[in-house]
């Protein structure tokens, strides 16, 4: 839950998420419709800014709601934690 005041910040300000990329270190998952404007989501370019390890999924026939490729996306985030938390655990 966050604040009004922060809600309406964030709408605002909104984070360079490119600039930001180095500091991440933890790994991520970054998931775009192959439908979504690739300038307002930059997967492929933060994956190249990234601090960590950064996977990128463009799924394809799907807009930025994964309307009626929900099974995939599914899919998509169960197999990434599967071996991003068995990658952590075994190091």
């Amino acid at each position: 839950m966050i604040s009004a005041e922060s809600f309406l910040d964030r709408i605002a300000n909104v984070p360079d998420t490119i600039a930001l990329a180095p500091k991440i270190k933890c790994p991520v998952l970054a998931i775009r419709g192959d439908k979504e404007d690739v300038d307002r989501y930059p997967a492929e370019e933060f994956q190249r800014a990234a601090g960590g390890l950064c996977q990128v999924e463009i799924v394809p026939d799907c807009d930025h709601f994964y309307n009626g490729r929900e099974d995939m996306i599914a899919e998509i985030v169960s197999s990434w934690l599967a071996r991003t938390l068995k990658m952590r655990t075994a190091a």
